[in-house]
Formats: C-alpha cells, structure tokens, sequence
C-alpha cells in the first residue's frame, strides 16, 4: 500500500507482475520477395512506349550533364547541334532548372521520334533527351462539386 502511494506521488503507474515469467517464442516469418527487376525485353519495351507517348509533340526536354545558364542554352552553336541532330530548325523554350531545358523542334516528333531522341542524347553535354508530351484532361471527375474547384 505504501508502494503505491509512492508510485502515484512519483507519477508512475503500478501494474501487477505475473505470478509467472511468460516467454514468447519468436515468430520465423519468410523473407517477403520483391519483384525481380524488369527484363531488357520490358526496359527496351517501356522506352519505346515512353518515346511513342511523345510522338504528338513538337517539344524534348533535355537534361544536361553540366550547369547550364540561359544564354549558354539558347546560344546559336547549341541550337545549330540541336538542329542537325533533329534533322529540322530547333527554338529554345525556357530552361526547367539548371540542368534541364524545353526546345521546340519545327515538326511533330511523330514516327522517327526514337531517333531523333537518341541523336539528340548523343551531343555532347547531353545526358539525356525525353518528349515532352502535350497533356491534356479528358474528362473531369464525377463528382457534383468538382467545378466549384476552379
């Protein structure tokens, strides 16, 4: 009784100890299996399919493997090696961050747009070239109050 008088000025809580020590057997469980990394058929696949979402836009995104300013992106040299690589005259656009830029190219990527990617990437200061595809909302939530939302 005078152990629990203490313990509560002390603000600690007294539970009952068990009569008897209970052990608890530990549970083996089997290694959950993640799945296995995709195979370069499915990689090859996935960069096609990437590539021909973005065979209905006129614009790539490029990432650089420098820091570019804008006048070096939008420079007359790096837009004649944009241009003879695409194959057709190549508009800056606007820079994403320091390593990423929009460009505009004077057609539709449409069916060669694989390859006009690839000879973008092979540029020197390139490390990558994308689509950037034109979205667009088909249709908007069912859902009486969407409009009051805009």
């Amino acid at each position: 009784m005078i152990v629990a008088a203490i313990a509560l000025v002390a603000g600690s809580t007294l539970l009952p100890y068990p009569a008897a020590a209970q052990t608890v057997a530990p549970t083996l469980t089997a290694p959950s299996v993640s799945p296995s990394a995709p195979s370069p058929d499915k990689a090859a696949a996935d960069t096609r399919q990437r590539a021909n979402a973005g065979a209905d836009t006129d614009q790539v995104v490029l990432a650089f493997s420098k820091v570019l300013g804008a006048s070096e992106a939008r420079s007359a040299a790096r837009l004649k090696s944009l241009a003879l690589a695409a194959g057709s005259p190549v508009k800056f656009v606007r820079l994403l961050d320091s390593r990423h830029a929009v460009y505009r190219l004077a057609s539709r990527l449409g069916d060669h747009s694989g390859s006009t990617l690839a000879a973008m990437a092979r540029i020197p200061d390139v490390a990558r070239a994308e689509p950037d595809p034109v979205v667009s909302v088909a249709d908007l939530p069912d859902d009486a109050y969407a409009p009051q939302l805009w």
